[in-house]
């Protein structure tokens, strides 16, 4: 938005239906949880003004999860196993 790009917020689960009808370009998710199994939740929050489509709430499976980006690095395909390991060598 700050960049005069046009946005639509979605929930996560939502994706997946708006790419079969042609209407994303792309899809940046954010998550508020992250399970230790890898699998994701969020909260939507959300600019002022920002359009919102948010018509369910759920959890992403992390086989669907292609990264994590965290301030303590990126894990790639997370696991318990790789998340624990980024917990351990940020520390």
């Amino acid at each position: 938005m700050q960049d005069n790009i046009p946005v639509t917020l979605i929930a996560d689960n939502i994706a997946a239906p708006f790419m079969r009808l042609g209407e994303v370009d792309a899809i940046v998710v954010g998550c508020h949880r992250v399970a230790a199994n890898g699998e994701v939740a969020g909260k939507t929050w959300a600019p002022p003004d920002v359009r919102v489509a948010n018509p369910a709430f759920d959890v992403t499976p992390a086989r669907l999860v292609t990264a994590l980006i965290t301030e303590k690095g990126v894990v790639y395909a997370p696991t318990g196993a790789r998340l624990r390991a980024l917990m351990r060598d940020a520390s």
